[in-house]
């Protein structure tokens, strides 16, 4: 598989040399830095790190409506209807030459996935197949591969599922394709959903009119818009030459980690002797010689260190899964858990050389990643950076498997960050002095061609990116080297500098116009045309109200879509909803205008969002890096900052602030982050970033927004942020300025720049409970921003990040200073008592006169100063419609309904700042509805039914207790090795956690239909470990099978095969028993009976919820239904207080006459309505019957039409009826 080059030169006299005296050039893994001057100023030169990002692209269309056939490869009969499509299956590869008499010239492939993230080998086996075909072809034909979802070419989209990774490995592949058959035509394309034959024919048509060089890429990415985006190189920042240290405080797990590479990793990790490090490899032992590895792992042996060797095989997802567990449960609070995917092995060969059995490259790289994805979900790793390579962004000639395992893993990490998860990916070009980069300069030691990346300089960028990552996948290029970089990889480059502004440097969208450049009068135009396109009326005019014209609130955002598409601006929904009714085209004109002027002449849409715009991040600043022109000499005056996350209240403390006469506290700065003007006025994330400081200048020094902004551009775009600051201090005359922008607080190298640049400046650190925080942040991020993506687990990440900077920050400012001019403020005693906050600011902090309006700033003139300059307000949008500072607010967080357990880091720095949290619980531990108040006993503990979900419970548990209320599901984690519903019972007891119910509180468990089995199984051990129990069984039965009528009517086994059949679930195993059926055969009543419930809308109800569930809940389902309820004599019967409610249905069928012979002690109700609909509907009666409970009186609930009530419910004595 080695490609080797001769030059074969003439003599002279015609002759030739012989064959064996050619001198033979390896000409392989140079790629991408060809001359050996490269190689010799590598050490010194400047390392670069880039990032990929996704510009517009104008397809060009190619004219003509002739016939165009292809061949389709896919497990789709067809894409879309077209006659001449030919179909084969991918299994069925086998010789594309001709199909249906006819000579292929186009082939489209349909990349396979499959239902998880992990590589699809299927797929991969199927492009091999295809791509050795196809080039042995004269010519070889056009392929077109579709993917779908792999890129995520717009940021604030919403990300494809993690299932879309799998088809990742295609793009390398391809990549590598291209350079070792330069006559190969290909395609690739990156689709949001299946695209029509028309859609086909039009790529198609395009490749073979205009081809590459005539404007149409090889690689392109759809947005959900349908524009499609090419991708580029952006430059993020530079390597350092050396590797500062890093703190490896924490477990750090290096898969590969006996390799050069991964000892290298392990060496910077090792300084801190709260580092554990767990080095992996297939084998346990160190296998390369002659690179000095037994003595780097010596040297770890004796460090610090805590070191563990184990041999694990990452490419086996249970190996991989039990490694990292273990490894986890080494973590000490408030210590992080770091993964470095390093493993990788090399097999070369020619395309056409590979066979779909050459597989151990994905196997170790690919499979490793995807198994150490599934673990990351539930282990909440704190950084994992995936080891990939220069060939899956340029591909290399032999190393087609290699470049496509390391581009699955570059579009895993992809997809990871594009749904809130931690990833980082970087494209390592060969090593130097260690792994398979050093192999392979010694192998050609004498061919300096061969450029290799300094160990050192390696070093620096794993360190660099462990701490601050700021693209998914990064590369590494040297400056010397850009001059020669290769013809076939100058496309990813921005420009010719390289992308030296970053992602400013991209060129405006050359679709649509842009609102700037546009008259009134034809945005008006443009937006007629739109509404009569929407609504297909003609008689439209720019006062017509658009509500009249059938633009509801559906239709608004429909339009919103179209504006962005056809200006640029992207207008939020409060410019379409809030004055729906009398919303006309003059209006909306003025709204697009107004964002257009916010941002003049940077072709950004609204808000500051461009085209190809990240998540917005002030990370990628000089500040950040270190690379920021220090401050030559401090501000004397004085000056506060508030720092905190977003969401935290600042705003209102600022508005208290601005009460004081001596305090100036205006709209919030954006200065501080950056080393000048012209860098803050690059940044393409920011939303009004210079609202704030206009609104500034015009307060201080009363002039117009017109004039605010002439000022602020005299400072020139050379000017430091610290002049800035200084004019704006020696505006502000004797006040003392404030500054408490949230984005200050984001990285510690912000508020370490404040300290360096201000001689008097005194510090907050405001922190909000999380709950109410993050619950706050992420509506912001989703209703206000329209950042649709954004996760919990995001915005929970944020939360953590800065309050920990925050801390660290105070504690080496007060340890360096000496001093006490910072304090540290719970925003909820910040509400509780506002005068005694702002007090001890004013004279403990600042030494200045507390003043009376700033307990109640909102009778004061204060909120003139937060009221919007131009066109909106930078600060809190609710600050404005309060009337007064509430302090029931300080318990705002008790109504957050979690929807995942919070990540060990945040507990603990919550359980630091004094925070009163919640109880973890496991999966399938749910807070239904949280505790309203200070408890006075344990939360309820609902059991669900046999679809084992929670469906049942949604309107009942609000209302079930003040303590809360905790539910259950079922999984098939859960179900694993039971046998009977009283080994379930037990499995849910071992979830509980048993610290909510303190001072001998009973245990409250509510089962519904078949949960009633699993909640008594559940009282029996409870009562049996001596806890208190109250039982509450809601129209199910309890112990055992026997003597109740067959489950579900005797229809158990057929519903669990209805489920299989509709969830694509394997069919029950032949022979298996039907546990739970009755022995006899229904009759035909029942036949009927079971019939009609089928198609009643419950029923299919339920179905949907399973489907909507996936499939380990069905699969949980099925299991739940055939589980047999069992287990003679292992446990007593259950002696604690029961109530039974019942409905018509289970007395008429002779279940609740069986439950009360075996809880013969229960307090005994019916209760109206069906066993589908008496829990939803009649939820208060219910929640009422069981507040009265077990008092000696159980109050009545009222009869529905056409209801018989019950005689009054009493206590039951052996054999009695209610």
């Amino acid at each position: 598989g080695t490609i080797v080059h001769a030059l074969l030169q003439d003599d002279g006299d015609g002759g030739q040399a012989p064959v064996d005296s050619v001198p033979v050039r390896f000409n392989r893994r140079r790629f991408p830095w060809p001359r050996p001057a490269i190689v010799a100023a590598a050490d010194e030169a400047e390392l670069l790190s880039f990032g990929f990002s996704w510009v517009d692209s104008d397809v060009p269309e190619a004219g003509g409506n002739g016939g165009l056939d292809w061949l389709l490869i896919g497990e789709r009969k067809q894409v879309g209807p077209a006659s001449r499509v030919y179909h084969e299956q991918p299994s069925k590869v086998t010789a594309l030459s001709e199909v249906g008499g006819k000579s292929v010239r186009n082939v489209v492939l349909l990349a396979e996935t499959h239902d998880a993230a992990a590589p699809s080998m299927v797929g991969m086996s199927t492009l091999l197949a295809v791509t050795r075909q196809l080039i042995q072809m004269k010519p070889p034909p056009r392929l077109l591969c579709l993917c779908r979802g792999t890129q995520h070419p717009r940021p604030l989209e919403l990300a494809e599922p993690m299932a879309a990774a799998s088809a990742g490995g295609v793009w390398g592949f391809l990549r590598s394709v291209a350079l070792e058959q330069p006559a190969a035509d290909w395609l690739i394309r990156d689709v949001r959903s299946e695209p029509s034959a028309t859609e086909v024919a039009r790529m198609l048509r395009a490749a073979a009119a205009f081809g590459e060089d005539g404007g149409v890429p090889r690689e392109l990415a759809q947005s959900s818009s349908g524009t499609w985006h090419a991708p580029r190189l952006v430059r993020t920042g530079a390597i350092p030459s050396s590797a500062d240290s890093v703190s490896g405080a924490g477990v750090n797990i290096i898969t590969g980690g006996l390799g050069g590479l991964g000892l290298r990793a392990a060496k910077a990790l090792a300084g801190d002797p709260s580092s554990h490090l767990v080095l992996s490899s297939r084998s346990g032992r160190i296998t390369r010689a002659g690179q000095g590895l037994g003595a780097q792992l010596r040297s770890l042996e004796a460090s610090k260190s805590n070191l563990r060797i184990r041999a694990c095989d990452v490419a086996a997802p249970e190996d991989a899964v039990a490694l990292l567990r273990e490894s986890h449960s080494l973590r000490r609070p408030r210590l992080a858990t770091r993964v470095i995917h390093a493993a990788g092995v090399l097999a070369d060969g020619l395309v056409r050389k590979l066979t779909p059995s050459d597989g151990a490259v994905f196997a170790a790289k690919a499979h490793g990643a995807a198994a150490i994805h599934s673990a990351s979900t539930t282990l909440n790793f704190s950084a994992f950076v995936a080891f990939s390579s220069v060939a899956s962004a340029y591909g290399n000639i032999g190393q087609a498997n290699y470049a496509g395992a390391n581009s699955y893993l570059d579009v895993l990490v992809t997809l990871r960050r594009a749904c809130g998860l931690r990833g980082c990916s970087l494209q390592l070009p060969p090593v130097g002095g260690a792994g398979m980069g050093e192999a392979l300069a010694s192998k050609f030691s004498g061919m300096a061609e061969i450029w290799t990346l300094p160990l050192e300089r390696y070093a620096a960028w794993l360190a660099q990116s462990l701490s601050l990552c700021p693209s998914a996948v990064a590369t590494a290029l040297s400056s010397d080297a850009l001059a020669q970089f290769p013809v076939s990889a100058r496309a990813l480059l921005v420009d010719d500098a390289l992308g030296r502004g970053a992602a400013s440097a991209m060129p405006p969208p050359s679709g649509p116009a842009r609102a700037a450049d546009l008259s009134t009068e034809q945005i008006q135009s443009t937006l007629l045309r739109e509404v009569t396109a929407l609504t297909s009326i003609d008689a439209l005019t720019v006062d017509t109200p658009l509500m009249e014209a059938g633009v509801d609130s559906m239709a608004a955002l429909e339009l919103r879509n179209r504006v962005e598409e056809v200006i640029g601006i992207r207008m939020r929904n409060e410019d379409l909803l809030a004055d729906a009714e009398e919303l006309t085209v003059a209006m909306l004109t003025s709204a697009i205008e107004r964002h257009a002027s916010a941002a003049p002449g940077d072709g950004k849409k609204e808000g500051g969002q461009g085209e190809g715009a990240a998540n917005i991040d002030f990370l990628a600043t000089s500040v950040v890096f270190g690379t920021a022109a220090p401050v030559p000499t401090k501000l004397s005056l004085p000056i506060l900052f508030v720092f905190s996350s977003p969401r935290s209240g600042s705003s209102l403390l600022q508005l208290c602030l601005q009460a004081n006469p001596m305090l100036y506290a205006g709209q919030e700065l954006y200065l501080l982050m950056f080393d000048t003007m012209a860098e803050r006025a690059a940044m393409p994330e920011m939303r009004y970033v210079d609202e704030g400081l206009v609104k500034t200048v015009m307060e201080l020094l009363s002039v117009s927004a017109a004039e605010a902004r002439a000022r602020i551009k005299r400072f020139g775009p050379d000017c430091p942020t610290w002049r800035v600051y200084q004019a704006l201090q020696r505006m502000c005359g004797s006040r003392i300025l404030v500054d408490k922008t949230p984005a200050n607080a984001s990285h510690v190298n912000f508020m370490h720049r404040a300290h360096e640049t201000f001689a008097a400046a005194s510090y907050i650190h405001l922190i909000r409970h999380p709950y109410a925080c993050i619950s706050s942040g992420l509506q912001m991020f989703r209703d206000f921003l329209d950042i649709s993506h954004t996760t919990w687990g995001m915005v929970e990440q944020s939360w953590v990040d800065t309050n920990r900077a925050c801390d660290d920050f105070m504690a080496a400012y007060r340890e360096a200073a000496g001093t006490t001019s910072s304090m540290r403020l719970r925003y909820e005693d910040f509400l509780r008592d506002p005068a005694t906050c702002t007090r001890a600011i004013c004279e403990d902090l600042l030494g200045i006169r507390w003043e009376e309006g700033m307990a109640n700033p909102y009778e004061t003139s204060a909120v003139k100063s937060f009221e919007a300059a131009e066109s909106k307000s930078t600060t809190d949008q609710k600050l404005l419609k309060r009337k007064t500072i509430e302090p029931r607010q300080a318990e705002k967080w008790r109504e957050v309904q979690l929807p995942q357990p919070l990540l060990d880091t945040t507990k603990e720095l919550a359980a630091t700042h004094g925070y009163e949290l919640l109880p973890d619980v496991q999966p399938e531990l749910t807070w239904l509805a949280q505790p309203t108040g200070e408890a006075n006993g344990g939360p309820v503990v609902c059991i669900h039914d046999f679809t084992g979900l929670l469906w049942g419970f949604r309107s009942l548990s609000p209302i079930l207790s003040p303590n809360g209320c905790l539910g259950i599901r079922g999984s098939t984690r859960l179900l694993d090795g039971c046998e009977t519903i009283q080994q379930l019972a037990v499995a849910y007891v071992q979830l509980l956690p048993k610290g909510l119910w303190k001072g001998g509180a009973p245990v409250r468990l509510v089962g519904y239909s078949l949960g009633c089995r699993v909640a008594y199984w559940m009282a029996c051990h409870l009562e049996a470990e001596g806890r208190p129990v109250e039982l509450v069984l809601l129209d199910g039965p309890v112990r055992g099978d026997a003597g109740y009528p067959g489950r579900m009517g005797g229809f158990a086994s057929q519903v669990a095969d209805d489920i299989r059949a509709k969830m694509n679930l394997p069919p029950r195993e032949e022979g298996a028993a039907k546990a739970t059926d009755s022995g006899s055969e229904p009759s035909a009543a029942a036949k009927m009976q079971f019939s009609v419930m089928k198609r009643s809308g419950s029923f299919r109800m339920l179905f949907s919820l399973l489907e909507d569930a996936g499939e380990d809940a069905a699969a949980a389902a099925v299991r739940l239904i055939e589980l047999p309820d069992v287990g003679e004599g292992s446990l007593r019967e259950f002696e604690g207080p029961v109530l039974f409610a019942h409905t018509e249905q289970i007395r008429e069928n002779g279940t609740a006459d069986v439950v009360l012979q075996r809880v013969a002690h229960a307090t005994v109700h019916k209760v109206p309505g069906d066993h589908f609909s008496f829990i939803t509907k009649h939820a208060a009666q219910v929640a009422e019957l069981l507040a009265g409970w077990p008092a000696s009186q159980v109050p009545e609930i009222p009869p529905t039409p056409a209801f018989e009530p019950s005689p009054t419910p009493v206590r039951g004595g052996a054999g009695s009826r209610p």
